[in-house]
């Protein structure tokens, strides 16, 4: 927040993580107060390491995220990545100073669940999760998915994210116009402060877990392995999209 500026005290190192919003004006107040944060940190001899996981920088060159982070890049001594995609995308962006790495994502799982064995009986449960920003593949493509299946079979779909993209989804899906009596969607909002027990649990419930995007979307091309890899760990059939880094 802008009022905490002056509570900030001289360290060795600040490290940014992911720094997003859901309306125009916390994404404006968040900016202000996390560069002003990061100037003064910068100045006092900081060292700044950026974590980049989401590509803002293919945003429009007018959206606040992608001033943000154009501005970022410039304060930044180390960028992080998640995958050697997104390092080649935002490598443009860095001054010559800057350190680059390669820090793969670890999986958030505790341990290595077996695959669930689906009996003819049961209901087949299918698993989505993700931010509010990958809610658009899971739209795009949901109505094909459901379409694909021609058995008796009954699924239930959770659908894992925060309270705000599930508001919309209940919006949006109805527009689809998916016809299938033996499909149950069940909605669970995302906790904070409950991970990654929560996440955990609902993968561990679920025979399958679809993780749709678009390979050839530049905002996605550079997306990290983890969903993949907690989905398989927790014992799920993974149905994903070639991305660079699942493959």
């Amino acid at each position: 927040q802008p009022e905490l500026l002056d509570t900030l005290q001289p360290t060795d190192a600040c490290i940014i993580g992911k720094l997003s919003a859901n309306t125009d004006e916390l994404a404006h107040n968040m900016i202000m107060a996390n560069l002003a944060a990061a100037i003064r940190l910068k100045n006092t001899g900081a060292t700044i390491i950026l974590q980049y996981c989401d590509h803002h920088l293919n945003r429009p060159k007018k959206h606040p995220l992608y001033k943000l982070y154009q501005d970022l890049f410039c304060l930044a001594d180390h960028v992080v990545y998640p995958s050697n995609k997104l390092q080649q995308l935002a490598i443009f962006s860095i001054s010559n100073n800057t350190k680059q790495h390669v820090i793969y994502d670890p999986w958030q799982i505790s341990k290595q669940y077996s695959c669930r064995e689906l009996i003819h009986e049961d209901i087949c449960r299918i698993i989505w999760f993700g931010s509010s920003i990958n809610t658009q593949y899971l739209v795009n493509q949901l109505k094909s998915i459901i379409s694909q299946q021609t058995t008796s079979i009954n699924f239930e779909l959770t659908i894992l994210t925060q309270t705000f993209s599930i508001n919309n989804l209940k919006e949006v899906i109805p527009s689809l116009n998916i016809v299938a009596p033996n499909w149950r969607i069940r909605f669970v909002c995302w906790s904070n402060n409950k991970q990654p027990d929560q996440l955990e649990h609902e993968l561990a419930k679920a025979h399958i877990a679809i993780i749709p995007s678009d390979p050839n979307d530049p905002a996605k091309m550079g997306v990290s392995h983890n969903r993949v890899v907690d989905s398989a760990r927790a014992g799920c059939l993974v149905l994903a999209s070639p991305m660079d880094s699942y493959i």
